[in-house]
């Protein structure tokens, strides 16, 4: 027999509600969308992982790297993203600015 998902009425307004805080730094917004990484639904923390990475939480890494072992694929994919995000927003990337070749005008 076939197992069928039912989402609860919320989750999916859950989802929309996470892309709403996007302004970086806003602490409480961070705080909240934390929260959602133990939902139930797998879209749920796949928004609140990518949305913890837009807002430069300082605690995005960490639990990126806890979802790296979640069940599901995708929410492990965006983790392995948001935690390659984390890691070029402190990268210096001047070193590889002067290797660019400039483009001929």
């Amino acid at each position: 027999m076939a197992r069928a998902f039912v989402y609860d009425s919320y989750c999916l307004l859950r989802c929309e509600a996470i892309d709403l805080p996007t302004d970086a730094g806003n602490k409480e917004a961070a705080r909240w969308v934390r929260g959602l990484l133990d939902d139930p639904f797998s879209e749920v923390r796949s928004s609140a992982i990518d949305a913890l990475a837009t807002l430069k939480d300082n605690r995005a890494a960490e639990f990126a790297e806890r979802l790296l072992d979640d069940f599901n694929n995708f929410v492990r994919r965006d983790a392995a993203l948001a935690l390659a995000r984390n890691v070029l927003d402190f990268m210096d990337l001047a070193p590889f600015e002067r290797a660019a070749v400039p483009l001929a005008e």
